[in-house]
């Protein structure tokens, strides 16, 4: 196997990212990390390119596309092919991630240091980026090449240092309120006065930075009641210009309807729901697997940077909000009513531009009270529901189909999870169809609402049932709906549905799908043109 003359493949990790993006309180706190770990890492691709380097991923076509805020997100794996010393470039590359870092921090400190502990301050910032690189001489056979340079990366990364504490006598200093993982820099006497800290929060230089290093027009990102109440707004401009930017500003839903207590009963009748997306590519590592050579590799790198450059698009077309779309990896946050729209666009233009490649999609619809970091997880948990293939426990569960999936959980506060799960489809009966359609019959009343809560009762009745004929089971449940009130046409919609079912575990299921469906009725409802509300 010979060695291509003189060159590397190089490959490079830069963290943390649960310091940079998972831990958060405030959504800005998510935007901003996940922004900061995307230009350092456009800081380490110029460095690579300025030596005379080629990128393999992210794929580019200009040089601008990896400039200082550009409009692409780039992942926090880089792999290049280099020339010369690989140990040299590698060296270089990680002066430019701490330098860049180093340059936003200074913004910070610069206009917050009076509510800054200098030491510990200092002491963080020299120590916050994780940086792994791994090399090795580039063959003629690439794909072993790639395989060997990710093993090493994988291995250099699990044998990191595990530094202790670099602050003297810490003893005493709270632990920062986003995940616990440094002391607290904030003279909390001072902080205090600031807007954008609350008295009980602490925050380490990442926190800090995060919520300060903004600059420039775009310092903010929507809050999550912005996503609650956008359909009511845009159905009738409920709130005012100023009231509305306010509140897509705020983290507090309960001091601002102090302020604005008029709108306050009218806010609560249309509950305060909104929608986590979080897509990924399905099987990107046989797909980047099947390439043979590094043009190969950074066509397909340029194929899913024209997708992640689309994503925001789609997303704010859906009146939500993109935090990152970085290759084949997305998370928005969306209002309720159009989330399963963004979802279909954005696994359709996933397809269209990996010519073919499949996008799983998972979507949680969660309270606005719930804790943000724990919303972030019930996302990744949707997304890998998403991806999942058949449980061999539940063989006539929907389940079925590995990968390609679109998974919804409804978290309503309170109470259990509700999961729906299907692989994509093409037809009206697919599942972000079927679920649409239900949702627009809620919104017309056409089913009452209380109609999913029925069907579970049904179902906890029958469950067990052991000599009960199964079609007899079906005939009783079409008669509950009818009982039920159920609009004569869409009666015979559910009777559809209810003869072909098989047994007590399908009307769990499909109770489950109505559920989700009456709450982005009920979304769609809000987001209905009314007349003017009067607000005195």
């Amino acid at each position: 196997m010979s060695v291509t003359e003189s060159k590397y493949l190089l490959t490079i990790s830069i963290g943390p990212v649960q310091g940079f993006i998972a831990a958060a309180r405030k959504t800005r706190d998510i935007w901003f990390g996940s922004y900061i770990l995307s230009e350092i890492s456009k800081a380490v691709a110029r460095c690579i390119t300025e030596k005379g380097n080629e990128l393999i991923f992210p794929g580019i076509k200009s040089e601008k596309e990896i400039q200082e805020n550009s409009d692409v997100s780039v992942a926090n794996i880089l792999l290049a092919v280099v020339s010369g010393d690989p140990n040299a470039t590698a060296q270089i590359a990680k002066e430019a991630a701490r330098d860049y870092w180093k340059k936003i921090a200074d913004t910070v400190m610069s206009k917050k240091a009076e509510i800054i502990k200098q030491e510990i301050w200092n002491a963080q910032i020299d120590d916050v980026v994780e940086f792994y690189a791994a090399w090795v001489p580039l063959t003629n056979n690439y794909v072993h090449s790639r395989e060997r340079v990710m093993r090493l990366l994988a291995g250099r990364k699990n044998c990191r240092e595990f530094k202790p504490s670099l602050v003297q006598n810490g003893f005493g200093i709270p632990k920062s309120s986003l995940d616990g993982a440094r002391e607290s820099v904030l003279n909390k006497d001072k902080a205090v006065r600031d807007f954008q800290i609350k008295s009980n929060e602490h925050l380490d230089a990442v926190g800090l930075v995060k919520r300060f290093g903004a600059k420039g027009e775009q310092t903010t990102f929507p809050s999550v009641l912005k996503f609650a109440l956008d359909p009511l707004q845009r159905s009738c401009n409920f709130f005012e210009d100023n009231d509305w930017k306010t509140l897509c500003e705020s983290d507090n839903f309960a001091e601002w309807k102090k302020d604005n207590q008029e709108f306050g009963k009218y806010v609560d009748e249309h509950g305060l729901y909104y929608a986590v997306l979080h897509a990924d590519g399905d099987k990107m590592g046989a797909a980047i697997a099947s390439r043979n050579a590094p043009q190969e590799h950074r066509e397909f790198s340029q194929q899913l940077a024209g997708f992640a450059a689309a994503v925001p698009g789609i997303v704010e077309k859906n009146h939500g909000s993109c935090v990152y779309s970085g290759g084949d990896d997305v998370l928005a946050f969306l209002p309720v009513d159009t989330c399963l729209d963004c979802a279909r666009e954005l696994h359709d233009s996933f397809a269209t531009n990996t010519n073919g490649g499949s996008l799983s999609v998972g979507i949680v619809i969660v309270h606005v009270h719930e804790m943000l970091e724990t919303v972030l997880e019930f996302a990744r948990e949707a997304e890998r529901i998403a991806k999942r293939a058949n449980d061999p426990q539940k063989p006539n569960d929907a389940l079925r189909g590995d990968r390609d999936g679109l998974a919804i959980q409804f978290h309503a506060r309170g109470n259990d999870c509700v999961t729906v799960r299907e692989q994509w489809g093409d037809n009206e009966n697919a599942i972000d169809k079927r679920l649409k359609t239900f949702a627009d019959d809620f919104s017309q009343k056409m089913i009452p609402m209380k109609y999913p809560y029925d069907l579970r009762q049904f179902f906890d009745f029958y469950q067990n049932a052991r000599e009960v004929d199964f079609e007899t089971v079906c005939k009783d449940l079409i008669r509950m709906s009818k009982k039920k009130e159920v609009n004569s046409e869409m009666l015979e919609k559910l009777k559809v549905f209810i003869n072909a079912m098989h047994s007590a575990e399908d009307i769990r299921r499909f109770s489950e799908e109505m559920l989700i469906a009456q709450v982005i009725g009920e979304a769609i409802e809000s987001a209905k043109p009314k007349a003017e509300v009067n607000h005195d």
